[in-house]
């Protein structure tokens, strides 16, 4: 049986909420950085499992009041897209003749306009940036640009990056940029590095002048290898999609489970069918409804009719059950499964591209138990860098800090001008 039409705008409502998240030149953490990370993970852990505290931690961040910024929604011209340009928010500071940039790529399939983008861009508008949020390449308005590309081309998304952040600046001005600083969340940041070393390849080359980049490079909850993570969340889905389906996602369930979550302050305090939902809320409620609504985009884009008619809702509901990456890999991008195995699918391989002042000025955060990687993952990182440049939280899942309090304090102290 097929959940309800009300069940699955419930679910779509409630985890909307879910994942919304959101001077000296060396960017590495210093002493108080890590000295607040070591005095968190020495705090008992309030969730000790990462689909549940991602879930946990993203609902609860996004629940938090929050003014929404001034901006504007921008069409940049780009000739990668058919449509010619590309959609940017960007936000200039108040009352400042100059003032730091920041870039932010978000998180998959995050399209710029998005409240959990607003949200930072509000966050980083009071304390004096300029910013600018760029559409992740699997969000529906990129999609809808006609990408020449498709999703999870790592070279061309990272050129249209350098592209469209060259174009930022110059509208900006020039003389008006104090530094600019990139900022990326999970796929966001694996492109953040892609690009780092692309444009470190032009300077070196003669292909520009400058560097675009030139303070702090922040990668939140990075993949470490693109295909192990699409591989647990086709995993999660497999083994999780009898429960979701016939449990999890009906419409009662769903207003418990989300209720419970909002209430919680550990994992003790939550039922056994919030805990036992959580995979499935991951895999399904998050990653694979947006996983759909970029297939369809896609598809009429491209025109190439591969999605099922909904006039048979039966065999449409069918396909979206059975709709995994591996679905949209095959069917979609058949192209990006020869990335697969290949050192360019592994965020090290880029971070080693680097030379010592590119390294230098990249900072990593995330957690011992983000289910995007395997801890072991971190290990192909050199042990001198790590050090000093790379945050593992004890937990948090994927992007579950948002929701801890003190992080927020925590993550506007890292931006302040020192």
């Amino acid at each position: 049986m097929f959940f309800s039409a009300r069940s699955a705008v419930f679910g779509r409502v409630l985890f909307f909420l879910f994942f919304l998240f959101v001077s000296n030149a060396s960017a590495t953490w210093d002493e108080c950085d890590l000295s607040w990370a070591e005095k968190f993970s020495q705090k008992p852990i309030q969730f000790n499992d990462s689909h549940v505290a991602s879930v946990w931690g993203n609902i609860r961040a996004t629940l938090r009041p929050f003014l929404i910024p001034e901006y504007e929604l921008l069409q940049l011209e780009n000739p990668e897209f058919a449509r010619g340009s590309i959609p940017v928010v960007l936000s200039i500071a108040r009352n400042r003749e100059r003032a730091p940039l920041l870039i932010l790529l978000p998180g998959i399939f995050s399209d710029p306009g998005g409240l959990g983008n607003l949200k930072l861009v509000g966050t980083f508008a009071r304390l004096g940036y300029d910013v600018a949020v760029l559409p992740n390449p699997f969000g529906k308005s990129y999609i809808h640009a006609g990408p020449k590309h498709n999703p999870g081309s790592i070279h061309a998304e990272a050129r249209v990056v350098l592209q469209v952040v060259q174009t930022i600046k110059n509208r900006i001005g020039p003389s008006r940029v104090l530094r600019t600083e990139l900022m990326g969340i999970s796929y966001g940041a694996f492109l953040s590095a892609v690009s780092l070393a692309l444009e470190q390849d032009d300077v070196k080359a003669g292909r520009s002048r400058v560097r675009l980049f030139d303070h702090h490079v922040t990668l939140l909850s990075p993949p470490v290898v693109i295909s192990k993570g699409r591989d647990h969340l086709d995993a999660i889905m497999d083994q999780e999609v009898n429960r979701y389906f016939r449990f999890c996602a009906k419409f009662q369930n769903l207003s418990r489970i989300g209720l419970d979550f909002v209430t919680a302050r550990k994992q003790a305090d939550l039922d056994d069918a919030s805990i036992r939902c959580s995979p499935g809320l991951v895999g399904f409620a998050r990653f694979q409804a947006d996983l759909i609504s970029t297939a369809i985009a896609l598809d009429r884009v491209r025109g190439t009719h591969k999605v099922p008619s909904r006039e048979n809702e039966a065999e449409y509901q069918r396909w979206v059950r059975a709709f995994r990456f591996r679905t949209f890999l095959q069917d979609f991008t058949p192209d990006i499964l020869a990335q697969r195995g290949t050192d360019e699918e592994t965020l090290p391989y880029w971070f080693n591209r680097l030379d010592s002042e590119g390294q230098s000025r990249v900072r990593i955060l995330t957690t011992d138990d983000d289910f995007l990687n395997a801890r072991e993952d971190w290990n192909l990182f050199s042990t001198e860098w790590v050090r000093g440049s790379l945050i593992r939280l004890p937990w948090g899942g994927h992007l579950g800090f948002f929701g801890i309090v003190g992080f927020n304090s925590f993550f506007q102290k890292i931006f302040r001008e020192k």
